[in-house]
């Protein structure tokens, strides 16, 4: 038992726990990325498909998978929440993104 004592402590610590959470979220990820990028691939492909070009709705719907998948390896394992993210690139500047910060918690006194 001694001989594992060092293995057992080594994965009872909380950063491995994140590490292996954002592995196992990034392969689920990547598997449903590739069921979904088939199924598409399989029905966009027919004759009576009248769509001439299904590969941009394929890589549109693979990368909704992989910001979805992200964010919640990003919140769950890290902390770090995606909406704060992308709401301060999506303000112009850092002070306007203040400013909306400021409003939105003064709004919610």
């Amino acid at each position: 038992m001694e001989l594992f004592e060092p293995i057992l402590h080594f994965f009872e610590q909380r950063w491995v726990h994140n590490i292996i959470w954002a592995v196992i979220l990034a392969i689920g990820t990547a598997v449903a990325a590739k069921v979904v990028s088939k199924t598409l691939n399989h029905l966009l492909n027919r004759d009576d498909n009248p769509l001439p070009a299904s590969s941009i709705f394929i890589n549109i719907a693979r990368a909704v998978i992989w910001m979805i998948g992200g964010s919640f390896i990003l919140d769950n394992c890290f902390g770090i929440n995606a909406n704060a993210l992308l709401a301060q690139a999506a303000s112009p500047s850092r002070s306007a993104f203040r400013t909306r910060c400021q409003t939105l918690s003064a709004a919610c006194r």
